[in-house]
């Protein structure tokens, strides 16, 4: 019997287009706890690897409850990749020991990238080892139950009410 071929690891340039990609979709998302956790894991990872490096200290554009907090840019490419992207993740306790940048550079933008959603999760779950998030079933509820079973006329024209 043959072994399933493992999937070969992602290139620093797909895991970079893939955490531009969660991260714009990030901004956006009505919860976006899983994608900034996605982020940060993987920065994490590349960081430990050396494929990435922390840049410096900033001011956050939108502090939390109206206090001023900083956020560590992080520089994700190496000095032969072909590009570089920039990131920001929250500061930690030893990241105050890095050089504080003042405001945010708005002049430092990433590359335009486009890759589907789906795909760029896809790519960090696999740079980071894992399957990805498991869905679970949402239970119905007993109303909702009753409501399915409900015989639906075609008088009404197959639609419930």
């Amino acid at each position: 019997m043959e072994q399933a071929k493992s999937p070969r690891p992602p290139s620093l340039k797909e895991i970079q287009h893939a955490l531009f990609i969660v991260n714009r979709h990030a901004k956006t998302a009505l919860d976006s706890r899983e994608l900034y956790d996605l982020k940060k894991r993987a920065l994490k990872k590349l960081l430990r690897e050396r494929m990435a490096e922390k840049v410096g200290l900033e001011f956050s554009k939108d502090p939390r409850y109206g206090l001023q907090s900083s956020v560590v840019l992080v520089k994700v490419g190496t000095a032969t990749s072909e590009s570089t992207f920039y990131f920001h993740m929250l500061a930690e306790k030893e990241d105050f020991k890095l050089k504080h940048r003042g405001k945010i550079n708005e002049e430092i933008r990433n590359p335009r990238v486009s890759m589907p959603f789906e795909t760029a999760k896809r790519i960090l779950y696999r740079y980071l080892g894992e399957s990805g998030p498991v869905k679970q079933k949402k239970q119905m509820s007993e109303k909702e139950k009753r409501l399915k079973s409900v015989f639906v006329s075609s008088y009404l024209d197959g639609r419930k009410y």
